[in-house]
């Protein structure tokens, strides 16, 4: 939602119109052609989606320029490279870093609650791994949930991993949401954060700084991202030639007080 909140801001300013379609209207091909069809839509800015691959047809036939945002592919099996240009946070080395930093707190049992099978969600959850193996850190199967990015998938999920035997000291959670949902349970519980468990969130929304305890994340540059993006559709619309390849941005560890050396 942030960065949506963030493309409107710029598209706003740049004197575009944004048109939001849902997964299942741009997967029903009469609906979206109907948006083309009657010239509402003239270029497409797809934002995390999980694949561009039901949309390439449409684009290769009638030339429309299109950007992806936060998603990057790897150009392997599970994940082929796009034809079009991706502006996106370095997810991995994000991960990575926010993982070496409880490893450095002297956390050794640290679990991760994902973003389940997103793109991005695939990226953090390698650099979780990278972390701990980089640490000397065993992997435990354990200690990896499948959220949704959701405030109730990090409750839920943070609620079992505090029944695991035994219980991890930290928590990485691919989103702020899902952070500040294991908060909660941690708190249901009776634990102290970050006296009991440390969290850490992935994105640095709002929230995070006004969340008790301010937590500690990970800062994607969201809104640099939205207007590099706009700026790659708006040079594609005047006709200028806009590469496939992508524009990777760095992410930044913001330490709040969220996290801890374990007890």
């Amino acid at each position: 939602f942030q960065m949506i909140h963030h493309v409107g801001t710029v598209s706003e300013a740049a004197g575009l119109g944004v048109i939001i379609l849902t997964r299942p209207t741009l997967t029903d091909e009469i609906s979206i052609s109907n948006f083309i069809g009657h010239g509402l839509v003239g270029s497409l800015l797809f934002v995390a989606p999980r694949s561009t691959e039901p949309y390439l047809p449409i684009i290769r036939t009638l030339g429309l320029p299109a950007v992806v945002m936060e998603t990057q592919f790897l150009g392997d099996a599970q994940q082929p490279a796009m034809p079009i240009p991706c502006v996106a946070s370095d997810n991995r080395h994000g991960a990575f870093a926010g993982v070496s930093y409880l490893a450095g707190l002297g956390h050794t049992r640290i679990a991760t609650i994902t973003g389940g099978e997103a793109p991005q969600a695939r990226l953090r959850l390698l650099g979780y791994e990278d972390a701990l193996a980089a640490h000397g850190l065993q992997s435990n199967a354990a200690y990896v949930r499948h959220g949704r990015f959701t405030w109730e998938s990090g409750y839920d999920q943070a609620l079992a991993l505090l029944d695991a035997t035994p219980r991890p000291t930290a928590i990485f959670c691919a989103s702020d949401a899902m952070a500040l949902g294991a908060i909660r349970a941690c708190h249901e519980r009776g634990l102290r954060v970050p006296g009991d468990m440390s969290i850490l969130g992935f994105d640095d929304i709002p929230d995070a700084a006004a969340s008790a305890p301010p937590l500690t994340t990970v800062r994607q540059q969201a809104f640099a991202m939205a207007r590099h993006a706009i700026q790659l559709l708006q040079r594609a619309m005047e006709g200028e030639e806009t590469p496939p390849g992508t524009h990777l941005y760095p992410t930044e560890l913001v330490i709040r007080a969220s996290c801890a050396s374990p007890a």
